[in-house]
């Protein structure tokens, strides 16, 4: 075993010990980070895409690694057959935790516009044009990522089957090294885009936290936020300039290259999930903009007020267009309920009464706007239609 088979053994281990706690905190995730009908909370529902996608690629990894390791301890002579199969299932194991990271890559994209877009609307609740740009525009470079994607597994996977039948003696002689080049530039240009992608998210991430940095329950929220989108820039910068020293011939990886990739690639990606997960699960000082039922007790509804009635102030009633003086608790209709002041309500308007409103005890005829009612056991008599009692008398 030489020095390089020690750096691969290095970065599966770095990659496999990742494996079991992505999947634990994705399936964390989608029973405690749900959106409950929250439209600022549609980003974690990317999330939730976002990060079995890295479970799976990490998973790859590993498995590429291992079959790189196992293939060094063939004999190159003896075991021809067998050190063919095992280097191609490594290859191909490999091609495939690329691809898987290149997607992952993209739902990072679209998740961290789409949560960016969720703070905003907890701002101002409710949606601007602008966010539907910014996603609109996140996912028309996820096509563009996607088919760059596409483009390199599929020119990857057509050159190896020949150069590994070359390498092994099944295969006629030819020159690989314009089409590996080919992928090489493709690989290359997606880290670039990527990269020049994280710029205009790291500012959105400033944004946000400006913002919201007067907000004492999603301050800290967003400061994750905006972490995440650092770590996403560092991340693309180490894989742009990789891309254009190793891969475009620029320069020769050192034996090292799997433990640097293994930090700034493996590494970095599973903090940008524990950051998604923490923003997600997070309930009372979360990014919440609907009434959950952690959030206290549902605000209070208002019942209807009598007519011309404002909750909250001291005004005299004003009853057909006449205000009345509140000497005393007027008469109630039949089956009309007092109404019971809330001192400690805040002061909402009333609409203006409909047609069948009840009216009031007694009619603006008997009373001016000056001179209040006189409560007398007569007044009261012929308020409720009876007699008065010395003609009840006579």
């Amino acid at each position: 075993m030489d020095e390089d088979d020690i750096y691969n053994i290095v970065h599966a281990g770095m990659a496999g010990i990742m494996i079991k706690p992505v999947f634990i905190l994705w399936v964390i995730a989608l029973c405690m980070a749900r959106r409950r009908s929250d439209p600022a909370r549609t980003g974690f529902t990317w999330a939730k895409v976002f990060m079995p996608m890295v479970g799976l690629a990490f998973t790859f990894d590993l498995i590429s690694d291992t079959f790189y390791v196992v293939r060094s301890t063939y004999s190159y002579y003896r075991y021809t057959s067998s050190r063919r199969v095992i280097y191609e299932i490594s290859v191909r194991t490999g091609l495939i935790g690329s691809l898987l990271e290149r997607v992952s890559t993209i739902l990072l994209i679209i998740t961290l516009v789409t949560l960016g877009n969720g703070f905003m609307y907890a701002r101002d609740h409710k949606p601007a044009m602008y966010q539907k740009i910014l996603f609109f525009a996140s996912l028309g470079a996820g096509v563009v990522l996607l088919a760059l994607t596409l483009a390199i597994f599929g020119k990857l996977n057509a050159t190896y089957g020949p150069y590994l039948d070359y390498i092994y003696g099944n295969g006629v002689s030819q020159s690989f090294s314009s089409a590996f080049l080919v992928t090489r530039q493709l690989g290359a240009a997606f880290e670039i885009l990527v990269w020049i992608i994280t710029l205009p998210l790291i500012a959105y991430g400033g944004i946000v936290v400006h913002f919201h940095r007067a907000n004492p329950f999603i301050r800290n929220t967003a400061g994750l936020y905006l972490t995440a989108t650092i770590l996403f820039f560092v991340r693309q910068l180490y894989a742009m300039i990789s891309s254009a020293i190793f891969s475009i011939g620029l320069g020769i990886a050192p034996m090292y290259y799997p433990v640097i990739d293994g930090i700034f690639n493996i590494w970095m990606l599973f903090i940008i999930v524990v950051l998604l997960f923490t923003m997600g699960i997070r309930k009372h000082k979360g990014l919440w903009t609907t009434q959950q039922p952690w959030s206290g007790a549902a605000p209070p509804t208002m019942a209807p007020a009598p007519q011309g009635y404002v909750y909250g102030q001291t005004s005299t009633p004003v009853y057909g267009g006449i205000t009345y003086q509140q000497y005393g608790q007027p008469a109630l209709a039949p089956g009309q309920q007092p109404y019971q002041a809330q001192p400690q309500m805040p002061v909402y308007s009333y609409a203006p009464p409909q047609a069948q409103q009840a009216s009031p005890p007694y009619s603006a005829s008997n009373v001016t706007n000056s001179t209040p009612p006189v409560w007398t056991p007569e007044y009261w008599a012929q308020a409720n239609g009876q007699r008065p009692q010395h003609e009840m008398k006579a």
